[in-house]
């Protein structure tokens, strides 16, 4: 623990960040359930012939895991130089208490409570762009009936739910973000 002395104040912030990783699958599940349930009242009605708005649903659901791919990095390698050029600062649109209670926050974890703000940012978008496409794709079934739209939303939710952090997983990614500081710093010092 002494080589981690963040450790506990980050890891309360883990827990708060699996409730709302739970929360963004909650949401999918239960308009999941509501699509079913709504589905099986109009059981006798056929598919339609021509599944547009699937097909559309389908195509934002690729663009969402290209999205998925790539956005997260960027924010991570952004907020890397901001924090490398002592820049990076979430709490500047805090106010009042919750400004204090971030910067002591900060004070106590330094680098490794701002990789966690990012690691907590990045996670929550992740399941912000993987999420908005399965409610699509659940929308596109409710009207269309087809099944491939259902099936990629279920997919989607897994995705989602494949984002939950454990505490081992976020330690270890805090640390490796922390070794690339200290060599990025080493070989790239500050100028001023």
């Amino acid at each position: 623990m002494s080589e981690r002395p963040w450790r506990d104040d980050v890891g309360r912030q883990v827990r708060a960040l699996r409730m709302l990783v739970a929360a963004l699958v909650g949401g999918v599940l239960f308009f999941l359930l509501v699509v079913l349930v709504s589905s099986s009242f109009a059981a006798g009605k056929a598919e339609a012939q021509r599944p547009v708005i699937t097909w559309i649903a389908l195509a934002f659901a690729g663009l969402s895991v290209v999205l998925r791919l790539v956005v997260p990095g960027a924010v991570v390698s952004s907020a890397r130089r901001k924090i490398l050029r002592g820049e990076y600062d979430p709490a500047r649109r805090a106010t009042g208490d919750r400004r204090q209670q971030l910067d002591a926050f900060f004070r106590r974890t330094g680098d490794a409570g701002r990789l966690m703000i990012v690691y907590m940012t990045t996670t929550i978008l992740a399941g912000a762009i993987l999420e908005w496409a399965a409610f699509f794709l659940l929308v596109a079934y409710m009207i269309e009936r087809h099944i491939q739209g259902l099936v990629v939303a279920v997919a989607l939710a897994l995705a989602i739910a494949a984002h939950m952090p454990s505490w081992a997983r976020v330690f270890a990614w805090i640390e490796g973000q922390l070794r690339r500081l200290d060599e990025e710093r080493q070989f790239h010092p500050p100028r001023g």
